[in-house]
């Protein structure tokens, strides 16, 4: 009597077993005839042993006329399929769904409760994660799927019971993460030039993954120098520029992956005027001379200040410099008259870096001389001539000499010329000088010209009276010299023939300073 071989899944009831007979009869005797009883089957296998191979054996059966043997059978119990035989597939779910980039993910596969092992996440052929079933359910989270759609399985491993089993697919659906950037100020408020730094800090809307790409700074509106790159999600831009005011400083940040999204941020950052400032004063030679450069070099602290410095002489304005990069302002000056000058710089100021006013410093400045050190203008009187009877005739100069910053002699030469002269009415040459002429920026010499004087010329005028005497009557003759005419007249008579023409005799004299002619009658009788 043989037992026949059984077999079932893990977890199932035990099917129907049987038996065969075997051997040899007589006497026409059947199996049917030569077995009798009812069978009865027994196996260790139950529906909750695990897999394997168990006896079938079976008792009950007896015969009278044979000696009956047993051979028991065997019970194959075989591991269970999932989604087979009314037991429950695994299956895979996902949540959230869909995601966004770096954000964390739970996949959560669930198979019928008994089953044991790990379950395999994959999405294709990349391993997501591998974990062990608690109860009914294994779970793996994820922060690193990429944007698109994924198609994750679940694969779990087997146990003694069970077959591996593959999930149906869950199309995991991940879209760009949104990113947050927010702007710190270092330093707010500010003071003018006062350097400040910003870092926009840069993160993902979900999940712990630190953006990448740049951030570009601006401030009202207009970039600040090129894009800086983030790191460890932060960027950072240092400036002491910013104008007195309020300012907005931005940061764009532009991620360079698709997987994130562009963001900005700002802040309000307040800029406010240095309380102080200083302005310092020199000048360079101290002396100079009349038309020579003397440098006024003005300092102004803080350094960054920018503008005007004004350079005064009391409330005359001498002129006005632009500070270059170091707050130093410069005016070169050679147009300031002799004497000593007190000068005073003026910081105009900025919009943050209020106005000041400087040291005072004295500037000297002398007379120009000449080259060598002779006077810079010579006034040379022009000579001059007259006679003796005449005045003295209206005296001139001339000057000479080399001017500078644009001076003629008329405004290098003031005062009014006063002449001096020893000549009086006797003949000779004698000096001229002058004086009542000064300069205030010029060394002056004075040369003096000469005034020649000479003998003057005269005429004499002989008339007669009474015009036509007769013979024996008296008769006056009254010469008239030039006047101014000194020294005596001489008459000279001379008799011709009567009641002819006298000729005409031209008499001349002289003294030591006039001379004079005459005219008289000659070969006759007088005619006047």
């Amino acid at each position: 009597m043989t037992v026949a071989d059984a077999s079932r899944q893990y977890g199932q009831g035990n099917p129907a077993f049987s038996y065969s007979v075997t051997g040899a009869l007589v006497n026409g005797d059947t199996y049917a005839t030569a077995v009798t009883g009812v069978p009865v089957y027994s196996t260790t296998g139950t529906p909750t042993s695990p897999a394997g191979t168990y006896p079938i054996s079976v008792t009950g059966l007896n015969s009278n006329n044979y000696v009956i043997t047993f051979v028991n059978g065997s019970l194959t119990v075989a591991k269970a399929t999932l989604g087979q035989n009314g037991l429950a597939n695994i299956t895979l779910t996902s949540s959230p769904n869909p995601s966004n980039y770096g954000q964390s993910v739970t996949f959560t596969a669930t198979v019928p409760s008994g089953v044991t092992g790990t379950v395999q996440f994959t999405d294709g052929t990349t391993v997501l994660g591998t974990a062990t079933l608690s109860g009914t359910t294994a779970t793996s989270t994820t922060t690193t799927l990429a944007v698109g759609t994924h198609p994750v399985t679940a694969v779990y491993s087997g146990d003694t019971n069970y077959n591996p089993a593959t999930s149906a697919i869950d199309n995991q659906v991940v879209g760009q993460a949104g990113t947050t950037t927010t702007v710190a100020s270092s330093l707010n408020p500010s003071a003018f030039m006062q350097s400040v730094t910003f870092t926009a800090t840069v993160a993902p809307t979900a999940g712990a993954t630190l953006p990448t790409g740049t951030v570009q700074f601006s401030v009202d509106g207009t970039n600040l120098g090129i894009p800086v790159t983030l790191n460890s999600g932060m960027a950072t831009y240092t400036i002491s520029t910013l104008a007195v005011g309020l300012h907005t400083v931005a940061a764009v940040y532009t991620p360079d992956t698709n997987s994130l999204t562009g963001s900005n941020g700002s802040v309000s950052q307040q800029v406010g005027a240095v309380s102080t400032s200083a302005t310092t004063l020199s000048v360079a030679p101290g002396t100079v001379m009349y038309g020579d450069q003397a440098t006024l070099t003005a300092v102004v602290t803080p350094s960054f200040a920018t503008g005007t410095v004004s350079f005064y002489e009391g409330s005359t304005l001498l002129g006005t410099a632009s500070l270059d990069g170091t707050g130093t302002a410069v005016l070169p000056i050679s147009t300031l008259n002799a004497g000593v000058h007190t000068i005073v710089a003026k910081y105009n100021g900025d919009p943050g870096v209020p106005a000041n006013t400087s040291n005072t410093v004295q500037l000297t400045v002398t007379q120009r001389t000449a080259p060598g050190g002779g006077p810079a203008i010579t006034v040379t009187v022009n000579d001059a001539t007259r006679t003796a009877t005449q005045s003295n005739p209206p005296f001139t100069y001339s000057p000479a000499g080399q001017l500078v910053n644009g001076d003629t002699y008329a405004t290098a030469i003031s005062g009014t010329a006063t002449y001096s002269t020893t000549a009086g009415s006797t003949p000779g040459t004698y000096a001229i000088t002058v004086t009542g002429l000064t300069s205030a920026n010029y060394t002056i010499a004075f040369v003096p010209g000469n005034l020649t004087v000479t003998i003057s010329p005269s005429t004499t005028t002989l008339v007669a009276g009474p015009p036509s005497p007769q013979y024996g009557d008296p008769v006056t003759l009254t010469a008239t010299v030039t006047s101014g005419a000194t020294g005596t007249a001489s008459l000279l008579r001379r008799f011709g023939v009567a009641g002819h023409r006298h000729g005409v005799e031209r008499r001349c004299h002289s003294n030591d300073h006039d001379s004079w002619c005459w005219h008289a009658l000659d070969h006759g009788d007088l005619q006047w």
